[in-house]
C-alpha cells in the first residue's frame, strides 16, 4: 500500500510576549513523524496541552 499521509519531524513553534521588549518560545510539537495507510485508522491521545489540537491545525492547513 501506498502512505496516504506521510508526516516527517514536524515542529511547530509559537512567540509569545513577555514583556513590552522580550519574548518567550513554545514549543508545542517537536519531531512528530507518522505514516498512514489507505485504509488504516490513526488514534491522536495525550494530555491537555501535549500538541493534540495543533497536529491537526497544521495537517489540515490551519495553521503554517
Amino acid at each position: 500500500m501506498s502512505n496516504l499521509i506521510e508526516v516527517r519531524a514536524l515542529t511547530k513553534t509559537y512567540q509569545k510576549a513577555r514583556g513590552m521588549f522580550s519574548r518567550q518560545t513554545i514549543m508545542a510539537l517537536s519531531k512528530v513523524s507518522f505514516s498512514l495507510d489507505a485504509g488504516q485508522t490513526l488514534a491522536i491521545v495525550g494530555e491537555t496541552g501535549s500538541g493534540k489540537s495543533t497536529l491537526a491545525k497544521l495537517l489540515v492547513g490551519i495553521e503554517q
